[in-house]
């Protein structure tokens, strides 16, 4: 997760010395929208070539089940060690709206609260802060303490705080106040639209734009927190409908402030922002369609990155993992109908194959032939000459290099050229996992197989 400015300066502190050491895993590269280049960790071995690469291949976090359904959302194998005692399957339940959806999650963290247990073992994680608000406030209802990253809880936020300081002091009927806060997300909505990425989009591409990706996501993530504020005091108007701003901001704060200062609490937080942490249960909510993955990962490297993201998120968990989605979701105050998301299907058929015991989730010979099979080129099948192609040529390059053949060319690259056969550097270019650096040393021979394989 380092990007070209961040590595330009550690070259500058290297220099000419060769005391460097360098953690991490290219499973994990999250950060794209931050410029951030996971071929710099592929690459180590060929640009510090005085270095070593030692592989750590045991996962001492999560148990079997998890790494193993985890797993199957990067569409292959897993090639490493689940060193924890096998636990339970993890779940995917659908439910009928995002409310019944944070019912059911406060109901399971409630269950998973076990005599001698601590609320901070357990994490509820969401793609994007604007989710998060109504998870709060369920919890809340139940007397559940819970913290989200940072404290920075529904009313933390800047623009909340701006609306609630003007109603404490305000004593019209509260409809009147949401009138006016709703034509401030207007505007807000107005201005996002500026964005040429969003000009023409739907009311779902807006709503599910990611709010860590920059300046536009901080004006939508404003106007999301905004419309959260909306259905909050709409819901309120429900109990009390006669309501005022003034009293409505009292109930706000008696609500929504029983985390501060809370260490023994329920993290609340975005997949983001969970990264290098861990819990002994972990919930998941949203996956779906537009949500996991983003709506706007439109480009391969952006698609492949989102599968990475939710990989991240499912690894959080230690023991316990629970996955949500709803079959309707409500954006501030509109509402609409959502699909699950597309790794959901992967992640069920792993599911079935963890229940049937078929997959050898704790193997040390399967790791092992996975393993080999980095190393060694397999049998070729009767449509699979470009893989063989591939293979044979990566084992000769990295043996030249006296480096692991994976740091050639990884599977799931050679996959994707198989797939893709592209004729072009520029298509080249577009394969996840051939940087810049890649295409300059091996594009042409790349190339040369994809077109004797089609001839």
């Amino acid at each position: 997760d380092v990007n070209p400015l961040q590595y330009s300066l550690l070259r500058a502190w290297l220099g000419d010395a060769g005391d460097l050491c360098v953690v991490g895993d290219p499973d994990q590269a999250i950060y794209g929208w931050n410029g951030a280049n996971p071929e710099l960790l592929n690459e180590f071995a060929t640009t510090f070539r005085a270095g070593r690469t030692l592989r750590l291949i045991r996962n001492h976090r999560s148990t079997p089940q998890i790494l193993e359904m985890a797993t199957s959302v990067l569409n292959r194998p897993r090639d490493f060690e689940a060193m924890m005692a096998p636990g339970p399957i993890p779940t995917v339940t659908s439910h009928e709206d995002d409310r019944a959806e944070a019912r059911a999650v406060a109901r399971a963290v409630r269950d998973n609260h076990a005599p001698g247990t601590a609320w901070s073992d357990q994490a509820v994680l969401a793609r994007t802060n604007g989710q998060l608000p109504i998870i709060e406030e369920t919890l809340g209802k139940l007397g559940i303490p819970c913290r989200t990253r940072g404290g920075a809880g529904l009313l933390s936020r800047p623009e909340i705080k701006r609306v609630l300081k003007q109603w404490s002091a305000d004593d019209r009927p509260l409809p009147l106040a949401i009138r006016d806060l709703e034509e401030q997300v207007r505007e807000l909505r107005a201005a996002s639209m500026g964005d040429p990425d969003l000009v023409g989009a739907g009311h779902d591409r807006v709503a599910d734009y990611n709010d860590d990706d920059g300046p536009v996501g901080e004006i939508v993530e404003q106007a999301n927190n905004l419309e959260t504020l909306v259905r909050v005091a709409n819901d309120h108007l429900s109990l009390d409908p006669g309501a005022y701003a003034d009293r409505f901001t009292r109930w706000a704060h008696a609500t929504f402030d029983h985390e501060s200062g809370r260490q023994n609490a329920v993290e609340l937080m975005t997949f983001h922002a969970a990264k290098g942490l861990e819990w002994p249960v972990v919930h998941l909510v949203g996956f779906e369609d537009g949500l996991v993955p983003i709506g706007h990962a439109r480009s391969v490297a952006a698609q492949h990155e989102e599968r990475r993201l939710a990989y991240v998120a499912m690894t959080r968990a230690e023991r316990v993992l629970s996955i949500h989605w709803a079959r309707q979701r409500t954006f501030g105050t509109r509402s609409t109908k959502r699909e699950p998301s597309p790794y959901i299907e992967s992640m069920l058929a792993a599911s079935d194959a963890l229940a049937r015991g078929e997959r050898p989730v704790d193997s040390t010979d399967h790791i092992r032939a996975l393993r080999r099979s980095l190393e060694e080129p397999t049998a070729p099948a009767a449509d699979d000459g470009i893989v063989v192609a591939l293979k044979e040529w990566r084992l000769r390059t990295a043996r030249a290099a006296d480096v692991p053949a994976y740091v050639i060319l990884h599977d799931t690259t050679i996959g994707a050229l198989a797939e893709q056969r592209p004729t072009r550097r520029s298509g080249l270019s577009s394969i996840p996992g051939i940087g810049p650096a890649k295409l300059d040393r091996y594009g042409d021979a790349i190339l040369e197989i994809v077109a004797a394989s089609r001839d």
